[in-house]
């Protein structure tokens, strides 16, 4: 009796270890993300194909009862009619080892096509905003914004809970000792109860080195109308600018200051901030101390 029940077993797990062909069905749910649909399909399809593979690996795939999920490209699937599209079964060859596991060969698919329905999905598109802590090696700054690409996402949810968000962020870019351009991959923040169509960006930004310079210049008035004058205090500034180092070919020009008397007329205590004229090439950035003046105005008659 011990030895017909070790015949058996010997026969059984040879058997399973062997590789044999037979169809398999499986329940699969498939997933995408085509603009302005939902993520998932309606419901889920059947696959049935003729594979080969070891003995213990079709048993496992045929007791297989919960729908599995696949995911798939959209530009795998083709556009029917409505929110009806196709995944054909030469597109399907790509996701043998995503619906069947590794070890399995697909001999042909049984199913020539699968139909089906992605339904719409409530969204809108939105600005993505970098959330940066950078802190720059001595004497090094950034030449602008960090910049995202792509710049903006669909966010989809509930309308009500879409008409509060105008933008999405990013997790926080932490980088320190800063001294070269930077670039990288972060994922993106889904606010709660939505789901983004993508979850990721790239991220850059231009980084230089700078050497400081320090100036006065008096902060002259502009665009007063005839018969009126306008007091300035103080009556210089400080100006700290910051140029692309090296210097070398580049001419040290300190922008002109000034009050536009039209500030004046909004402003209800008569201060002002001090404007500049537009940087001379070579400079990158500039401070100025005090960035208001007190303006006072009187008749000149």
């Amino acid at each position: 009796m011990v030895s017909i029940l070790a015949s058996v077993l010997i026969w059984l797990f040879t058997n399973l270890a062997n590789v044999s062909a037979d169809t398999v069905s499986l329940p699969v749910m498939v997933h995408t993300n085509i603009e302005g649909h939902r993520e998932s399909a309606s419901s889920p399809v059947t696959i049935t194909a003729s594979i080969s593979a070891k003995g213990y690996r079709l048993l496992k795939l045929k007791s297989v009862k919960d729908p599995l999920d696949l995911y798939v490209e959209s530009t795998h699937l083709e556009f029917r009619d409505g929110d009806f599209y196709t995944l054909g079964s030469s597109a399907l060859y790509r996701y043998v080892q995503d619906i069947f596991g590794q070890g399995v060969t697909v001999q042909s698919f049984v199913t020539p096509s699968l139909t089906l329905r992605f339904p719409p999905e409530n969204n809108k598109k939105v600005s993505i905003a970098p959330v940066r802590v950078v802190k720059f090696a001595s004497q090094y700054m950034a030449m602008g914004e960090m910049t995202v690409s792509p710049d903006s996402v669909l966010i989809y949810g509930e309308p009500q809970r879409l008409e509060s968000i105008d933008r999405v962020f990013t997790k926080t870019i932490s980088l320190s000792g800063v001294k070269r351009n930077v670039s990288g991959v972060v994922k993106l923040e889904a606010p709660a109860g939505t789901r983004l169509s993508f979850g990721e960006v790239n991220y850059s930004m231009d980084v230089t080195r700078f050497v400081e310079m320090r100036s006065s210049a008096p902060v002259q008035v502009r665009n007063v109308p005839d018969g009126r004058n306008l007091t300035v205090l103080p009556l210089q500034a400080e100006i700290v600018c910051r140029y692309v180092f090296p210097l070398a070919g580049t001419s040290v020009q300190t922008p002109a200051l000034f009050i536009d008397y039209n500030d004046f007329v909004k402003s209800r205590s008569g201060k002002c901030l001090i404007r500049h004229d537009a940087l001379p090439t070579g400079m990158i950035d500039i401070k100025i101390v005090p960035s208001v003046c007190d303006c006072l105005e009187s008749s000149l008659n």
